[in-house]
């Protein structure tokens, strides 16, 4: 947004309302597609927020509950492959343990 108002002159008011509104959150389609792949539909307890997720319309406007739940996934997620990744340069000598680990947001990730 920086370089684009670096370069571009004083934006008519309707232009700058429609940057301003921009609720396009497709980057987490890739992770509404992992879960819909990898994550057991028929499990009781996750049935609410694999709902959420399901109805989520690919954007970040207020009333997408899904969008909060796909952020959660993909900072869980990405812990998880950093963790891996990196055990052995956190004092760990043995193949990355199977235990749980906790994401940034606090919860438990396998």
């Amino acid at each position: 947004m920086a370089d684009l108002l670096a370069t571009t002159s004083t934006p008519a008011p309707e232009t700058a309302a429609r940057w301003q509104h921009d609720v396009n959150a497709s980057f987490y389609t890739y992770h509404r597609d992992l879960i819909r792949r990898y994550v057991p539909a028929g499990v009781a307890v996750l049935a609410p927020a694999l709902a959420e997720i399901e109805s989520w319309r690919g954007t970040a406007a207020v009333y997408e509950r899904g969008l909060a739940l796909l952020v959660a996934f993909h900072e869980c997620l990405r812990d998880a492959v950093f963790a891996a990744a990196t055990h052995t340069r956190r004092g760990t000598t043995t193949k990355a343990p199977a235990t749980a680990t906790r994401c940034a947001a606090g919860e438990v990730v396998v």
